[in-house]
């Protein structure tokens, strides 16, 4: 009774062993990116005031009459709704490090940066213009995007689910098998986009010269299939 109650025990193993043996996938996954290019619609400029005084008191208040004339005529360009606003606002010491000596308090920095957002890009070098005769003295940067990038992002997937796959069917051929069910689809990272940074071009000589690149949108994404035989 008992040699009886082992055999089936082990015909009962070893058929689930055959079971899982038979049902264990094999699959191949691949990752392809994919970049689009696309015109750039909204500009983004960021442009400072910074003063110096012998206090902080001095320094700020220089800087924030110099800061109103430059907000003054940047919606005097712009429109009363122009899309303006301060990033960053900072007091900083001054010191002077003379040699085999404790450093020397000299006066203060205040700094106040204004970021200024266009959705007409042709206009970005008219407002650099008018912030810096208006008393900007720092140009901080200016690049250029894109006002709504889900089109383009989505058209970066889809080329690179398409590559990825692509990808796949390459090494299962190599391996004479065939593209099997779909069992899994990623983002491979986050979807990156490259502003555009501004370029001198030619224009105006009165007027600063500005030319937008391309702005570039990457997409990467993992694919996973079974291999069909």
């Amino acid at each position: 009774m008992a040699t009886r109650a082992w055999l089936a025990l082990c015909i009962f193993a070893l058929t689930l062993s055959a079971q899982t043996t038979t049902t264990r996938r094999s699959t191949v996954r691949a990752t392809a990116d994919a970049t689009i290019s696309a015109t750039p619609d909204q500009a983004i400029i960021s442009v400072g005031v910074e003063t110096r005084a012998a206090t902080a008191q001095d320094a700020a208040a220089q800087n924030a009459v110099q800061t109103q004339a430059v907000l003054d005529a940047l919606r005097k360009q712009l429109g009363a709704n122009a899309d303006i606003k301060t990033t960053n606002y900072t007091v900083s010491p001054l010191y002077n490090y003379p040699p085999n000596a404790s450093p020397v308090l000299t006066g203060y920095t205040v700094t106040n940066t204004i970021e200024v957002t266009l959705s007409n890009i042709a206009s970005a070098g008219p407002v650099i213009d008018a912030a810096t005769q208006a008393g900007a003295n720092q140009i901080n940067g200016l690049t250029f995007t894109l006002k709504d990038p889900e089109p383009i992002r989505a058209q970066a997937l889809r080329q690179a689910a398409v590559k990825a796959r692509g990808h796949a069917e390459a090494m299962i051929s190599g391996l004479s098998g065939h593209l099997g069910t779909l069992i899994s689809v990623e983002e491979a990272g986050a979807v990156r986009i490259y502003s555009a940074l501004s370029t001198n071009g030619a224009g105006d000589a009165k007027a600063t010269p500005i030319q937008p690149g391309s702005v570039q949108v990457y997409a990467s994404v993992t694919v996973e299939y079974e291999i069909a035989q």
